[in-house]
């Protein structure tokens, strides 16, 4: 897995996660972003997200179900 973060005066400007060449989670400046699901309608469809400005997505979107990735990211 590959993450990425960038942040300037206590806020997250850029996030990412990746497994290989697979897009797992990523969010921008705004603080919109997008990550990829396990048990929707569609697994492997990507759900919109914004958490907090001051909160890293990694760890608010925690979810053994949704997102088993970050469990091995944050195990």
């Amino acid at each position: 897995m590959n993450y990425r973060l960038r942040f300037a005066d206590d806020e997250v400007i850029e996030e990412a996660l990746w497994q290989g060449d697979k897009l797992l989670l990523q969010r921008e400046k705004a603080g919109n972003g997008k990550i990829l699901t396990e048990q929707l309608d569609k697994p492997g469809d990507y759900l919109a997200f914004q958490p907090p400005p001051n909160e890293l997505a990694v760890v608010s979107r925690r979810d053994a179900i949704q997102h088993p990735f970050l469990e091995h990211l944050l195990g």
